[in-house]
């Protein structure tokens, strides 16, 4: 079974900019759940936006540094 499949969830780390924003998009194609964390938190909308929930899927942002 694969990790990337309708109603599995993700949970991204720098989901603003780069990979995190990359994957976080593979995953939200592939109908998944999104908890997206970045330190950028105007970013961090921005790709709430892009990656809205939807009837099947849950877009969840966290505005975080993880770095400490």
């Amino acid at each position: 079974m694969s990790v990337f499949r309708s109603g599995a969830t993700a949970l991204i780390t720098g989901a603003a900019s780069g990979i995190g924003l990359a994957t976080a998009k593979f995953c939200h194609a592939r109908g998944m759940n999104l908890i997206l964390l970045d330190q950028n938190a105007t970013a961090l909308s921005g790709v709430s936006t892009q990656l809205p929930s939807t009837s099947n899927t849950k877009t969840s942002t966290y505005p975080v540094d993880v770095s400490a």
